[in-house]
Formats: structure tokens, sequence, C-alpha cells
């Protein structure tokens, strides 16, 4: 039995565990869009006159992104956001712009939107959307157009990026976008919820469970394969003394 075949069979469990563990550590967070592995079958082609002629490996590709809308819970609070269809907050971190679908803002000191960590909500043209006290209870449109009772205070920017699977986790539900991104003509934003995570929190279970006893199943295989051949060793060298 190959050894290489084994581990790589726990290398991909173990991955797979640590995928569906986030999943679910995260199965309560606004906007969290849940991960899923991508495992596959390596073969490789063993040399003329090998036991077998090929080989079969383990392997993961990578994860990609469940993009689709979560769950819409209503909370009534004004600056809270959900997205109804596909699309990006943006949102300025000390780090740099950022992407998020977690809608859930307030305003700091000085009227400013902010994220749960103080980021600022970015309008449509990159901006901090500021409010006064004038304004009251702002009024957000389904395209994001946002007005007190002045009038039009601005729009809040949503993007989609060429490639949502190419983005990167920053940390909680922030996003790095790898590609260009575009405005997003109808977000259909709903004032008043958040979107809740894409996370299936049964399956999530269920899959732990089956990763864990397969994993345990093949730890179990690679250690007797090792006890039988050091019984074989012993066996050897007993008859060569």
């Amino acid at each position: 039995m190959n050894d290489a075949i084994i581990l790589s069979g726990m290398i991909t469990r173990w991955r797979q565990l640590e995928v569906r563990a986030n999943n679910l550590a995260n199965a309560e967070t606004p906007g969290f869009q849940a991960l899923h592995l991508q495992a596959v079958t390596s073969r490789v082609t063993q040399p003329a006159g090998a036991p077998a002629s090929d080989i079969a490996y383990a392997a993961t590709r990578g994860t990609w992104r469940d993009t689709e809308p979560g769950p819409i819970q209503r909370t009534g609070n004004a600056l809270d956001l959900a997205l109804g269809a596909a699309g990006y907050f943006t949102v300025m971190t000390p780090a740099g712009t950022r992407l998020t679908r977690d809608g859930h803002f307030t305003l700091d000191a000085t009227g400013t939107i902010v994220d749960q960590q103080g980021d600022p909500l970015l309008d449509s043209q990159g901006q901090n959307i500021q409010l006064g006290s004038a304004d009251g209870r702002p009024s957000i449109a389904s395209d994001g157009t946002i007005s007190g009772k002045q009038g039009v205070i601005g729009r809040i920017g949503v993007v989609e990026p060429t490639n949502p699977q190419a983005l990167a986790s920053q940390g909680g539900t922030l996003l790095a976008a790898t590609s260009p991104t575009a405005p997003v003509a109808e977000p259909h934003l709903l004032q008043g919820a958040v979107e809740g995570s894409t996370t299936n929190a049964i399956a999530e279970t269920v899959g732990m469970v089956d990763d864990t006893r397969q994993f345990q199943l093949i730890a179990s295989m690679l250690k007797a394969e090792s006890t039988r051949r050091n019984q074989a060793i012993q066996q050897i060298l007993s008859q060569v003394n």
C-alpha cells in the first residue's frame, strides 16, 4: 500500500474539516459567504513494468464561494441594509478598500456611516457618507439613494467584481477584490434588514461528522500498515540472525 496515497486522503479530509469549521463558526455572521472545498483525484502514470499503470491521489484545487444571497433578517434599524441581488458594499479600512455583504452599519461621532469595525461605508464615488443632525432618520431606496429631511444625501456604492470566486478573505466578512469591479446598476437594497450567512449549519455539521470518521479510518489504515511492515521487518531480521 502506498503511504503517499493514504496521506493524500488524510490531508484532503483535514482541509475539508478546516473549511467546514470556519463555515460553522460564521453561521450567524451577517453577510458571510460560505466556502466549499473542491476535491479532485490526481492520477500519476507509473513507469513501464510497475505493478499499476497509474496511481490516484486525493487532492484539492482550492475553495469556491457561495455567492447566492443569504436569508434576509428584518431588524427595523434605519442603517441596516441587505443586498437582494449580486454585489458588495465598499468600505475603507486602514489596509485599503474592501468589499463586504455585511450590511450592519451605524453612525460614528462625526455622523459618518461606518461598519462594526468603524470603517466608513463608501458612496458610488468612493467617498464617505455623512449625515447631518438636520437630516433625521435617513430613507434608503433600493438603488442605494440615501435621503434625509433636506433632500438627497448621496448614493451608496454597490459593486461586483469581475471574478467573485477570486475574492480573498480578509477576516470576518471583509473581502479583497483581486479582479476589477464595476458598479451594480440595480442592487435591490432593502433598508431595515441584514443578510444572514449562507452557511447551511445542518449540512456542515453532518459533513464534519462524516469527514472526521473518514479521517480516523484513514489514520487507522496508516497505523495498521505501519505495524504490518514493522512486524515483517522483525521477522526478516530474526531469520537473518
